[in-house]
C-alpha cells in the first residue's frame, strides 16, 4: 500500500508528466538491469524460475545486448532531460546497486523475486528523481 501510495503521489506531480519520455525511456532501463543482473549476479538457488531462465542464456551475447540497451536508454534519458535525465539514471543505478549488495547480502544472490523487488525500486527511484529534480532547472 506505501509503494502504491507513494507511486501515486509522484505520478500526480507536475514534472511527472512533464518529463513522462524521460520516464518511459526510465522503465526501459530498469528492465535492461534486470536481464543484465539476471546474466551477470550469483543466483540464491540452483532451481527456480530465475535459475531456468539464467542457465539456457548465451550469457556473453546477453550481456552485450542488454548493456548496450542500457546505456542507450540511458543516453536518451539525458538526451531527453539533461536534469531529470541526469538524475534518473544515477537514482537507477544507486538502486542496482542496492539491489545487488541486499540481494547478496541477505539471501546469497540474487532470485526471481528480488527481481521483480529490483524493478518496484528502480522504476519508483526513477520516478522520484525526475519529480525531485524537477525544482533544479525550474
Amino acid at each position: 500500500v506505501a509503494y502504491l501510495l507513494l507511486s501515486f503521489a509522484l505520478w500526480t506531480q507536475p514534472a511527472a508528466s512533464e518529463h513522462l519520455l524521460t520516464v518511459g525511456i526510465g522503465y526501459l532501463l530498469s528492465r535492461s538491469l534486470s536481464g543484465l543482473s539476471v546474466v551477470s549476479f550469483r543466483g540464491a538457488k540452483k532451481e527456480g524460475t530465475l535459475a531456468a531462465f539464467s542457465s539456457g542464456a548465451q550469457k556473453n551475447v546477453a550481456r552485450g545486448v542488454l548493456g548496450a540497451s542500457a546505456v542507450f536508454c540511458a543516453a536518451a534519458m539525458v538526451w531527453s532531460s539533461p536534469v531529470a535525465g541526469t538524475a534518473s539514471v544515477a537514482a537507477a543505478l544507486l538502486a542496482f546497486a542496492v539491489y545487488r549488495v541486499v540481494s547478496y547480502k541477505q539471501f546469497g544472490g540474487i532470485t526471481g523475486d528480488l527481481a521483480g523487488w529490483f524493478l518496484c525500486l528502480c522504476e519508483l527511484a526513477i520516478l522520484a528523481a525526475v519529480v525531485l529534480a524537477s525544482p533544479l532547472y525550474h
